[in-house]
């Protein structure tokens, strides 16, 4: 129609928008024509008046020849959305609804019955329009009348969405304040920000300003839909007008939210200063005991993030016995899961899979998807902790894969953050750093400043793990950067390890030694054992470079009680596979009972033997200790024969040379193995010893 009759070009997306508000009623794409030239088609329904073509059409040859009862009917009856005979009897103080409805369907007056939503009646969308505006303009106060009665019958019939659109529609502020007290927890329990959102979004920001429990409901949400700067700003207005009205109860709540924003943009320390100022204005003021929970609630999430875990344990544990009591189910399950964290960084893995367990099925009976996402994410990292890698893979995947149907992106990023953790532990490089690619555009989308250290540096582990020197400095440098700009002492301590680590590689022990011990003091204060674990173990391996070898057993040695602690190791036996002489050295000297030495034994270290320089120093090779197998690839050893002028050994000289092998390793005592491409070259090789 538009490019045949009126000669306009639209694009496909803006033609489906135009189909879409004119519902097949092709005159008035016409008679739209010009406001969609004025709009580039974004014909919002809200923004039509009287004055457009297409109003004064409907109201000339549709509206006016009408009787005045049957246009009082269609003014009422357009201001509920949908066409209910009851409801509209109430509405409008009639009996006879039902026969109107079908009066307009006989004069076909845009009445239509909506299939796919059981058989719902309502009028077309712009007739609708054109109704409501009349309304709006001509009666006024009637529109404002009609709208608080529907708002009082939908708050009677607990349908919330439309009361609340019925009190915008009316600027009955105070009354949404009231049902927002009433049903905004229940909405936020069952993870329904955005209808949260859409309803604060259409008060205006001068009658908000006005609203201060609204603001904070604003607060909220904009925290929950990781808009944290307009959150911050707004509660930074609010926090001020409370404390000059000395309003201590709302003061408290604005800091409690102010605490989790900036908790949510890695500022720890002022995100706990907040909400212990909030604890001390409640308790000072006697506050209410519901809002004191919650203050302690948040400030045992903010310890655990700071490392506190022994404080945050005590505050979680006090606040989930108090929600417990009261059958609050949304808060036991939010403090079992943070509770279940500390305990996990604790190493007391037993526990807190109990209280997983508990938060999953908290939010499974909630139907709260997204925070449900969260915990399956943090039994995830329980496996992997574990070392269960594939289970903790399955686990991810499975949670990846339902994250992607949610409109808040924060559960997908963390899922993707651990799963390149485990890539990374893997061996599959490649994946990791895409991974941790899509977190960190991801975290900047949020201004997710903590979770951008962290990715950070797991990309700085996985270029070193790589041997890429350049890249890993470079990231561990920003990873470390953000840690003291944002992070607390865990970040900080976490950050120095890797970096720690990528000065050993590059031989500047001094530096390594430095870093290593400044991280190990952060997180001995942090209280996580198994970042602390992690970072004694690389300052062992830097002492025992150093021939320091007294500290280097020190070092061990705590490993060794730290993981007995933790109850898991995994990650420790990660590190002594790439460290396996400092560990034979550790069971050399019966370290730590026979942990070292289980270690030990459980490593296998097998050289490859693949040059002819190889070949030649074979007894002073083969005979150090620690090696428990000697393997041969024929083919890269035989390019290393080559004569200069490119000329491949013969089979018998190749052969010559792998009996020399295999009989310096009857010397040493070390078994000899053989890369074979056929079964029948298996079995010569065996009966050849």
């Amino acid at each position: 129609l538009f490019r045949d009759v009126l000669q306009r070009d639209v694009s496909l997306d803006d033609a489906q928008h135009l189909a879409n508000v004119s519902e097949g009623w092709a005159g008035a794409l016409v008679l739209l024509a010009e406001r969609v030239q004025m709009s580039r088609t974004a014909i919002s329904l809200e923004h039509l008046r009287g004055s457009d073509t297409l109003f004064q059409y409907v109201k000339l040859e549709q509206f006016d020849p009408l009787a005045n009862d049957l246009k009082e009917f269609l003014t009422g009856s357009a201001v509920p959305r949908w066409l209910d005979e009851q409801f509209l009897d109430e509405l409008l103080d009639v009996t006879d609804a039902e026969a109107r409805l079908n009066q307009l369907r006989r004069l076909n007056l845009f009445v239509l019955t909506e299939e796919a939503n059981g058989r719902r009646t309502r009028y077309h969308r712009l007739f609708r329009a054109f109704l409501v505006s009349h309304l709006r303009s001509q009666q006024p106060e009637r529109f404002r009348e009609l709208n608080i009665r529907g708002a009082e019958l939908m708050e009677k019939a607990e349908q919330w969405e439309e009361a609340v659109y019925h009190y915008i529609q009316a600027g009955s502020w105070e009354r949404i304040v009231q049902v927002t007290d009433r049903v905004g927890w229940q909405m936020f329990e069952e993870g329904r920000w955005d209808t949260l959102a859409e309803w604060l979004d259409a008060v205006p920001d001068e009658q908000l300003a006005q609203q201060p429990k609204l603001m904070l409901w604003k607060a909220r949400i904009l925290h929950n839909v990781s808009q944290i700067d307009l959150a911050l700003s707004l509660l930074s207005r609010a926090i001020a007008s409370f404390e000059a009205s000395q309003d201590w109860a709302l003061q408290a709540e604005a800091l409690v939210i102010e605490g989790m924003c900036l908790r949510a943009k890695g500022d720890h320390e002022a995100s706990k200063q907040a909400l212990k100022k909030a604890e001390a204005l409640l308790l000072a003021h006697d506050g209410p005991a519901q809002l004191l929970t919650e203050a302690r609630k948040q400030l045992g999430i903010s310890l655990n993030w700071c490392g506190e875990l022994k404080q945050a344990e005590t505050e979680l544990r006090g606040v989930l016995d108090i929600y417990e009591a009261k059958g609050d189910v949304y808060n036991v399950a939010l403090v079992a899961d943070d509770l279940a964290i500390a305990l996990a960084q604790m190493g007391r893995l037993a526990d807190a899979a109990i209280y997983f367990e508990r938060a999953r099925q908290c939010w499974l009976k909630l139907g709260n998807d997204a925070a449900h996402l969260r915990t399956v994410n943090n039994l995830g990292v329980l496996y992997y902790l574990q070392g269960e890698f594939d289970q903790a893979e399955t686990v991810l995947g499975e949670g990846l894969d339902r994250a992607g149907r949610l409109s808040n992106a924060r559960p997908e990023m963390y899922l993707r953050q651990n799963l390149a953790d485990l890539k990374r532990d893997k061996g599959e490089y490649s994946l990791a750093i895409e991974l941790y690619s899509e977190v960190l555009r991801l975290a900047q989308t949020m201004d997710e400043v903590l979770i951008s250290s962290y990715i950070s540096d797991g990309v700085a582990k996985t270029y070193r793990l790589m041997g890429d020197a350049a890249n890993s400095e470079a990231w561990a440098q920003r990873a470390l950067a953000l840690a003291e700009e944002k992070g607390g002492t865990l970040e900080i301590g976490v950050s120095s390890t890797t970096l720690g680590l990528i000065k050993r590689d590059a031989g500047d022990l001094k530096a390594a030694t430095v870093l290593l011990e400044r991280a190990v003091s952060l997180l001995r204060e942090s209280e996580a054992k198994r970042e602390l674990a992690t970072a004694l173990f690389h300052l062992a391996s830097v002492h025992f470079s150093l021939k320091r070898k007294r500290l280097a057993l020190e070092a061990l040695d705590e490993v060794a009680r730290l993981v007995s602690d933790l109850g898991y190791d995994h990650f420790v036996r990660l590190e002594a596979l790439r460290n396996p002489l400092l560990v034979q050295y550790a069971a050399a000297n019966k370290l730590a009972g026979e942990y070292f030495a289980r270690a030990n034994d459980e490593i296998l270290v097998v050289l490859q033997c693949e040059h002819i320089d190889a070949v030649e120093a074979a007894d002073a090779i083969f005979s150090v200790p620690g090696i428990d197998a000697i393997f041969v690839g024929p083919n890269d050893l035989a390019a290393s024969m080559r004569t200069n002028d490119g000329k491949a050994p013969t089979g018998e000289e190749s052969s010559r040379v792998w009996k020399r092998i295999l009989d310096a390793c009857r010397r040493n005592h070390v078994p000899a193995g053989f890369h074979c491409s056929t079964p029948e070259e298996v079995l010569q090789r065996i009966e050849e010893g």
